[in-house]
């Protein structure tokens, strides 16, 4: 189930997809998108996990949730779908939390952020990377493979009214949660979220269990994606539990190995950049076979990341 919404998109785009494909693409629904995914969102189930007095991490469906509750409040970092909300905000309460205060949003792709207006509506102040909330104002188109959704933007009520450019932090329910910003990577406006005395990380899309979703057209690329990871490899230490939105609670090997991983991939595409290679030819030679049964299929990884890796090269 965590890592049903990458593996199922990746099978989706599994043929890869040149311009003429993509220019058959079929538009989806937020609710059909989650239907091929496997998701129903009037019915995903929530669960929790306690990684620290206090602190949980809540699953449904999209991306998984940080929960700080406490004397201060409730504090969450990403928050799903507008669907899901209330069911996230039941057990909130029966971990014995109350209304959201505050949300930290990791970036501001729908499976995170959906829930921003929802929550804003109901009085929770909401966090973001200033290009996450410009992402928000406008129109994204999502590519899978042969589908497609288009993200709307936010209502204005609904948008991030902190935003910050390097990083800041609160200090919350006893101890300092840090905002990080690395540069662009998965999308130009991903934040690493530091909860310092509990040693917990949530990385957002920066970190997967499978191929990542790198989005070009939000000024995500391979190599930021990579310098990213070692920034965050710098940041933790072996006793770090790493929240990510589609996979286990992670450790600081787990993330060496993805970041190994994303190197030797990219060194594969750069020099097929160079030798003037089609993403068919690419897909043909197999660049990342070492690694696929451990990953997945690269499909979708691999036409965007290639995508990335041309325009750095050309």
């Amino acid at each position: 189930m965590l890592n049903r919404f990458f593996a199922t998109a990746v099978l989706l785009a599994a043929a890869m997809y040149p311009a003429d494909r993509l220019r058959a693409a079929t538009e989806l629904s937020l609710d059909e998108l989650n239907l091929r995914w496997g998701t129903n969102l009037d019915e995903a189930a929530v669960s929790s996990d306690m990684l620290a007095p206090g602190l949980y991490v809540l699953r449904a469906a999209g991306g998984a949730i940080a929960a700080s509750i406490g004397e201060d409040g409730v504090l969450i970092v990403d928050n799903q779908y507008a669907k899901t909300v209330p069911r996230l905000e039941a057990e909130i309460r029966r971990l014995g939390g109350g209304s959201v205060d505050y949300v930290l949003n990791t970036h501001g792709h729908f499976d995170h952020a959906d829930g921003n207006p929802y929550l804003a509506e109901r009085g929770a102040r909401i966090i973001a990377h200033e290009n996450a909330r410009l992402m928000l104002t406008r129109p994204n188109r999502m590519e899978y493979g042969a589908i497609f959704y288009i993200q709307p933007p936010h209502p204005p009520g609904g948008l991030p009214g902190i935003t910050f450019a390097d990083g800041m932090r609160l200090h919350f329910n006893g101890q300092a949660v840090s905002l990080h910003y690395f540069g662009p990577g998965h999308t130009d406006g991903d934040v690493v979220v530091y909860f310092e005395s509990d040693n917990v990380l949530h990385v957002g899309d920066l970190y997967n269990a499978r191929y990542p979703y790198i989005d070009p057209g939000n000024g995500g690329s391979l190599s930021g994606l990579i310098a990213i990871c070692h920034s965050i490899l710098d940041l933790a230490n072996a006793e770090s539990q790493i929240v990510s939105g589609h996979a286990p609670v992670a450790t600081l090997a787990d993330l060496q190995a993805y970041t190994d991983m994303l190197e030797n991939v990219y060194r594969r595409l750069e020099q097929a950049a160079r030798d003037g290679l089609t993403i068919d030819q690419v897909l043909a030679a197999g660049p990342t076979a070492a690694f696929d049964d451990k990953f997945g299929n690269p499909g979708l990884f691999l036409s965007h990341a290639y995508e990335t890796v041309l325009n750095e090269t050309n």
